[in-house]
């Protein structure tokens, strides 16, 4: 089944089962208000753990197609336990490794981190459900992706973000970014992806679904 196009709307039931998407684990009081603001420099990031998985390469190669292009730009990778030299030296690679969100000091830098990027960069070859894209929307960054798994859940072409077919190249993805950026649409994707978090990529909106389901199935509250 192909990525669904510019589409607003797709089917997350059947008679089997339902699709809920998980929110951002990100507490309520450090959301910030978004405010796009593109100085001539675009900052860019890639947040995953598995390198090869959320397609690193991809990315960086990205952006260095953007640097060639005219777009000025730096990757900013978060999660990296051990991030190969010769990337990591790379003049437009901002390497930051691991950051524990459980620790308070590491948890401040990842939000800093995310506040002053224009998008998210995460060409994943497999994915069933990323909080990444719900952590992305409520920070106002638009997501550039490959259309795999479960990631139509949360991007909306054209609204959110972009899906690119599976197996695009950097350059691809490059292109894209760069046309985007051109056309002032990464920042109309920008207002519309924290929309699209307050509609239903937060934990608040998924656990009234869950709630919903429970009693169309009939099932009694036990806090009644």
């Amino acid at each position: 089944m192909g990525c669904p196009l510019g589409n607003r709307t797709r089917k997350t039931t059947s008679r089997k089962g339902v699709v809920i998407e998980f929110g951002a684990n990100i507490e309520d009081e450090d959301i910030r208000p978004h405010h796009f603001s593109y100085q001539g420099h675009l900052d860019i990031l890639f947040l995953g753990v598995e390198w090869q998985r959320k397609g690193g390469s991809i990315a960086v190669e990205a952006t260095r197609w953007l640097n060639e292009n005219g777009i000025g730009a730096t990757l900013h990778i978060v999660g990296i336990k051990t991030l190969d030299e010769k990337i990591a030296a790379l003049p437009y690679i901002d390497n930051t490794g691991f950051l524990n969100k459980n620790n308070p000091d590491e948890y401040r830098k990842l939000e800093e981190i995310i506040s002053r990027c224009h998008l998210l960069l995460l060409p994943t070859v497999a994915e069933c459900a990323g909080i990444a894209f719900a952590e992305a929307s409520v920070h106002g960054l638009p997501t550039f992706t490959h259309c795999t798994g479960g990631i139509p859940n949360y991007i909306e072409n054209g609204y959110n973000g972009h899906m690119l077919p599976l197996g695009s190249t950097g350059t691809e993805f490059g292109r894209k970014i760069k046309e985007s950026l051109l056309s002032g649409e990464l920042e109309r994707m920008s207002s519309n992806a924290v929309e699209l978090y307050r509609s239903k990529l937060n934990w608040h909106a998924w656990g009234l679904k869950i709630k919903q389901i429970i009693e169309s199935l009939g099932v009694e509250n036990p806090n009644k």
